[in-house]
């Protein structure tokens, strides 16, 4: 078990952000809303992609994609520059075109509320410019929706969770009994997740460094992307 990941999308959030395609009523900026069924459609589903101008270099190592509707022959490759038209001529950093999905394939669990893809990038340098390529020629909706995109730098505690975290789901369907018996229900379509962690121990610096700049940057508004396992194969989506 890898150790838990976290990633904050506030560096992409802050950035200019341009596609190869979008719809004039889904546009790419909907990525830098953490409401992921706002979604960013392109024209097409072979080749599409996003392109990230960041305000200052930004040092990217995950690159996490949620809410999309890629299909299980869908790839993404990440490529990392100094300047734009070196994104694609001579990209300081490139993953090449890697699979949407973890080792062991896309799962097949019914209804699942938002996809997730994480891509990992051997990188500790910063740069002005971050592309994302997707490619999904098959996909046969003819375009590619994604909700929500988070890159920068992730925080994986040297000192992981502790291995035995309580997790539960939370029903949000309504139920209403009437004076005569009778139950009234209002099912909701997802299930909400709620996962309580502990950590029983930790490095001064980290905790400092990086655990309460997350709280004080995103507080209770922002959303942060949590991987309890960011290696698992076919409990990723779970997990």
């Amino acid at each position: 078990m890898a150790n838990i990941l976290f990633l904050s999308p506030r560096a992409g959030d802050a950035a200019t952000v341009t596609a190869s395609s979008e719809v004039s009523t889904l546009p790419a900026t909907f990525v830098q809303s953490q409401e992921p069924t706002k979604k960013w459609r392109t024209d097409g589903c072979a080749a599409e992609y996003i392109v990230f101008t960041f305000e200052a270099g930004v040092v990217t190592n995950y690159v996490a994609v949620i809410g999309h509707n890629l299909t299980s022959a869908a790839t993404i490759r990440v490529r990392l520059a100094d300047t734009l038209g070196d994104l694609t001529a001579a990209p300081a950093e490139d993953t090449g075109a890697v699979s949407a999905w973890p080792s062991s394939g896309k799962h097949s669990d019914e209804d699942w509320a938002h996809e997730l893809s994480l891509v990992s990038i051997d990188n500790a340098a910063a740069y002005l410019y971050a592309r994302i390529d997707f490619a999904d020629a098959a996909n046969p909706d003819g375009y590619i929706d994604v909700g929500r995109i988070a890159l920068g730098r992730a925080w994986q505690p040297t000192v992981n969770v502790d291995l035995d975290p309580a997790i539960s789901f939370v029903p949000i369907d309504v139920q209403e009994p009437n004076t005569y018996g009778q139950t009234f229900t209002d099912p909701r379509p997802y299930a909400q997740r709620q996962f309580d962690l502990a950590f029983n121990g930790g490095d001064q610096d980290e905790v400092h460094d990086y655990a309460m700049e997350l709280s004080r940057l995103r507080g209770q508004a922002g959303d942060v992307i949590v991987c309890l396992d960011p290696a698992a194969t076919t409990r990723f989506h779970r997990w």
